[in-house]
């Protein structure tokens, strides 16, 4: 029995919703981290609700979950260390040479209609070259 065009309707206009859906989820975030000089802790805030712009990096596209609200958002610090919390969050990295100066940061977004994304970030606690995020280099 061959399925009827009904079917194959319904079944490519349920794919293109989900597929909308999944679309228009977006997670995006900028830093803004301190640290007095090398040998003392750094400490920063990363915040879902801004875009960055720091002339070697960016990406203007604000965070979203569409129609759908944010449901949770998990943070990983790139340390060993994560926190479920909101679109704002504050870090201590207590010896940033412990994970060689650098640290790979991921935020990741769950919305309320089951769609999900994550955006990563690289933050160098030393400025050497052009990269993502750095210390001392207000919001990037």
């Amino acid at each position: 029995m061959r399925p009827s065009r009904v079917v194959f309707a319904a079944l490519f206009t349920f794919a293109a919703w989900a597929a909308s859906a999944s679309a228009s989820t977006y997670a995006n975030f900028s830093g803004n981290c301190i640290r007095f000089d090398s040998s003392s802790p750094a400490y920063c805030v990363f915040d879902g609700n801004r875009t960055y712009d720091n002339g070697h990096t960016s990406d203007t596209t604000a965070t979203t979950c569409g129609n759908a609200s944010v449901s949770a958002v998990y943070w990983d610090f790139g340390d060993g260390t994560g926190t479920w919390d909101d679109l704002y969050v504050g870090h201590t990295y207590s010896d940033p040479a412990a994970i060689d100066n650098d640290a790979i940061i991921t935020m990741t977004l769950f919305c309320s209609d089951n769609t999900w994304d994550e955006k990563v970030r690289y933050l160098l606690f030393v400025l050497i070259g052009p990269g993502d995020m750095y210390c001392n280099e207000g919001w990037n």
